[in-house]
């Protein structure tokens, strides 16, 4: 009811109403006011010309004897007046025919023609007609009303007397003429009103009825809803906007088919994405524990360096023992047989324990070269990741394009795009940070393993270096055993030993140098490792946030209903 009173049909109806109102009330009380006119000016001037004639006629033809004797109370004059104006009536055809007596401003019935329903000595009303009558001039009222009914008289007054002939006409006819012209008005009025308003009503459904469809259309497409076709049929305005509307949502319809597949294809990407940025987030995860075993070998080839540096120079001792008592080995020989059997157990070890260095830097070589080649890996997925970025723009762009074209509808769409290619570019700075980082780790890494097989070439000199010291002590202990048939000999060989100590001394030291080196830079790998799990961790945030972005996306596109 509410939405009636603010319909267009109502305001329709109400206008035509007012309309047909005013235009049948004018048009009724122009009938009835031309037919009063006419009634005043054709009948009652023709009923006052007869009554007038009337009254003249019974006034000329009047016994004044009689009339006089009547006056007087005379009832056989009366009676003659009764049937004279009887017969007078008759032949003139007028309702009444009766004598007055007008007299100390009051008027009463002497006699009236036979059959009348006026009463002699009745009363009447003294008009100005009655008035201008007696003073002998023919005088005509206006219609009236009293007891006997509506009637119009004419008077004639009688010379020379207080009596007034008076002719009297019905008038029942003449109102009821003017109630009949008064009613039919109205009728011919209330008749055009209900005409027009039902007129109204079917030609306002006729124009509201295809509005209110279309409307109740376009309240589903507000509501999502794209299943239903517009049926409206029509050449028309409202034809031609129905027809808009059709267009308009098939159009729609087929953006909102683009968008939901476009939502589907970004958010099956970024998934993907998020996929490879947890593999890779695993990845430096074991990059990191591979540097921390690095380190450990770093450790334990600086610890073994230091021990053999120590035995070294434990060694050192016992040759300068052997040359401060090279004039005593005759005496000692068999002390400094034994003490050359350790020296040469101990030269063994040392060997031993080189080959130990240098397969321990032999796997840290190895293991940096693995994590060369998982950085390489790792650029590869970034280059994978940079890809589908670009992907993501050119769909934000499509859908773009796509909301520009769809105007004032596709104002959300261009926001939700603008959201998309600010993610796009988003990873992307994030992708160019990663490269960035790689680039930097793989440089580090290819350092390092230049560093390694240079502490490894350093290693396997030690280790010739060691195996010679060892060749030098089994020489010795042939010269011991000799030492009958070359005593004098042994003061050179232990020179000479003493002089090879000190170079494998010094090769330990140096060793010792390299491998601190070699654990400050898997120091530093660890370091960058841990710094790229943490940048790992933040893309990783990111393309969390871009796949939630997309299911957003894509949960607001499947609102609508195709």
């Amino acid at each position: 009811m509410f939405g009636f009173k603010k319909s267009i049909s109502r305001k329709f109806t109400l206008l035509l109403f007012v309309v047909l109102l005013l235009t049948s009330l004018t048009l009724s009380i122009s009938f009835y006011i031309i037919s009063i006119g006419t009634i005043n000016s054709y009948v009652i001037p023709q009923i006052d010309k007869s009554l007038s004639a009337a009254a003249q006629d019974a006034y000329k033809n009047l016994n004044a004897t009689s009339a006089q004797q009547t006056l007087n109370k005379n009832e056989q004059a009366r009676t003659n007046v009764e049937f004279y104006l009887e017969d007078k009536r008759k032949k003139l055809d007028v309702d009444t025919l009766f004598l007055i007596n007008l007299k100390d401003g009051q008027a009463t019935v002497l006699t009236a023609d036979h059959g009348a329903k006026l009463q002699p000595d009745e009363a009447l009303e003294v008009s100005p007609a009655m008035e201008q009558a007696s003073k002998g001039k023919t005088g005509l009222s206006e219609i009236y009303s009293d007891s006997h009914g509506i009637h119009k008289s004419a008077y004639v007054g009688v010379p020379g007397t207080t009596m007034i002939v008076a002719a009297s006409a019905d008038m029942n006819f003449v109102q009821d003429k003017m109630s009949s012209i008064l009613w039919t008005s109205a009728g011919i009025t209330l008749l055009a009103l209900v005409v027009g308003v039902t007129a109204a009503g079917f030609m306002s459904r006729r124009i509201t009825r295809p509005i209110s469809k279309l409307a109740a259309y376009s309240n589903k497409l507000a509501g999502g809803d794209f299943t239903e076709a517009l049926t409206l049929k029509g050449t028309d305005e409202v034809g031609q906007l129905s027809e808009s509307f059709r267009i308009m949502s098939e159009r729609l319809k087929e953006m909102i088919g683009h968008v939901l597949d476009t939502s589907g294809t970004v958010v099956a990407d970024s998934n993907d994405l998020k996929t490879r940025v947890q593999i890779l987030n695993e990845m430096a995860e074991h990059s990191a524990a591979s540097v921390e075993e690095i380190g450990k070998g770093s450790t334990m080839i600086a610890s073994s360096a230091m021990d053999n540096s120590r035995a070294m120079d434990e060694i050192n001792m016992g040759i300068q023992h052997i040359a401060s008592a090279a004039g005593e080995v005759t005496e000692q020989i068999s002390e400094a047989s034994t003490e050359a059997q350790s020296g040469n157990d101990i030269a063994q070890s040392a060997v031993e324990q080189m080959r130990q260095v240098e397969q321990a830097s032999e796997q840290s070589l190895e293991q940096f070269r693995l994590m060369n080649e998982r950085s390489l890996m790792i650029g590869e997925v970034v280059q994978g990741i940079t890809e589908i970025t670009k992907q993501i723009q050119m769909l934000s762009l499509n859908a773009s394009i796509e909301a520009a074209r769809a105007g004032e509808h596709g104002r959300g769409f261009a926001v939700v795009a603008g959201e998309v290619r600010k993610l796009s570019e988003q990873s992307k700075e994030s992708n160019e940070q990663i490269r960035e980082f790689l680039l930097s780790l793989q440089e580090d890494m290819n350092q390092s393993v230049s560093e390694m097989n240079h502490v490894n070439a350093e290693v396997a000199s030690g280790v010739n270096k060691v195996v010679e010291a060892g060749n030098a002590f089994n020489h010795l202990l042939i010269l011991i055993q000799s030492i009958n048939h070359s005593i004098q000999s042994v003061s050179a060989a232990t020179q000479q030993i003493s002089a090879g100590t000190e170079e494998v001394s010094a090769s330990v030291e140096e060793t010792a140098q390299i491998t601190a080196k070699s654990q400050q830079n898997a120091d530093t790998l660890a370091d960058n490792s841990a710094r790229q799990h943490e940048e790992l961790e933040g893309h990783a945030l990111t393309v969390e946030h871009l796949y939630q972005q997309a299911v957003k996306l894509q949960k607001a596109a499947q609102q609508f209903k195709i």
